[in-house]
């Protein structure tokens, strides 16, 4: 069942609602921020105002939409990069019980900017450092952490599998798997073995108070929402179970040219006949 915490989680993560706060304010947010970062021991973030190149690179390295890199773009006050999910757990506490606005980020690929901006004081969370893979051929399914890229979860599975597996997802290799998941996750194969979504079979999320869930923790619910609603509104997604798909290692391709309207019209006509068998 989603709980009213789930909901409140919308107000916390979603960059639509955004809080309002003087500089006086600000300033003593922030020294509330960082005093719980240190009684937690939570010491990978970097401010703007004590580094503010190195946040300025740590924020614009892996953005897509260069508008958001633009000097007068509003830039986070802290930008954390847990190694672990107690890290972000804390993250999470800390941002939430000092009035920050969470922006979740695991990849960089948010045209719109939810990731990286806002109209009002907010806090990154990147999970660049949560990128461990764990593949079990046996049963054939893979852990994979939030912030893997698809080339990484790509390049690990099918080393780990000796290429008997993959996973059907997109092609970009440095797009995030969260936002990916998170917002359905659609590639050339998912006519066949159908969207990422589809495809997951456990989760472990960290909610609005801090706790780590699981698919049973977290309820039918909210696990069906994380799985296609969007990123950044139910709690960050530390970790996701995939089922992977078994690759046939015979593949045939063919080159051909076309021209014309009508040509190309039927054969994208003739390609969704054919492109899920």
């Amino acid at each position: 069942m989603v709980t009213l915490a789930t909901f409140v989680i919308v107000a916390l993560l979603n960059p639509y609602s955004l809080l309002k706060a003087s500089p006086s304010m600000a300033s003593t947010l922030e020294s509330g921020l960082l005093d719980c970062f240190g009684k937690n021991r939570l010491t990978n973030y970097t401010t703007i105002n004590s580094r503010p190149q190195i946040c300025y690179k740590l924020l614009n390295f892996s953005l897509q939409n260069l508008r958001f890199t633009e000097p007068s773009v509003p830039m986070p006050y802290v930008i954390v990069l847990p190694s672990s999910n107690i890290q972000v757990q804390h993250a999470v506490v800390c941002s939430r019980q000092h009035g920050w606005l969470i922006h979740a980020r695991c990849g960089g690929h948010s045209y719109e900017g939810f990731s990286s901006t806002g109209d009002s004081p907010f806090v990154i969370i990147d999970q660049m450092n949560l990128n461990k893979v764990e593949v079990d051929v046996a049963e054939g399914t893979a852990w994979i952490g939030g912030g893997t890229t698809l080339a990484e979860a790509y390049y690990h599975i099918a080393n780990a599998s000796k290429d008997r597996y993959g996973f059907s997802a997109g092609t970009c290799p440095t797009v995030g798997s969260g936002g990916h998941i998170s917002g359905g996750g659609f590639g050339h194969m998912s006519r066949k073995f159908r969207l990422v979504a589809d495809n997951i079979l456990d989760a472990l999320v960290v909610n609005v108070v801090g706790l780590l869930l699981n698919r049973t923790t977290m309820g039918d619910g909210m696990f069906w929402a994380i799985r296609g609603s969007g990123g950044g509104s139910w709690g960050m997604v530390v970790a996701w179970k995939l089922r992977l798909a078994d690759i046939n290692r015979n593949v045939t391709f063919f080159q051909t040219n076309r021209a014309g309207k009508k040509t190309v019209v039927n054969l994208a006509h003739m390609w969704q006949a054919i492109a899920h068998t």
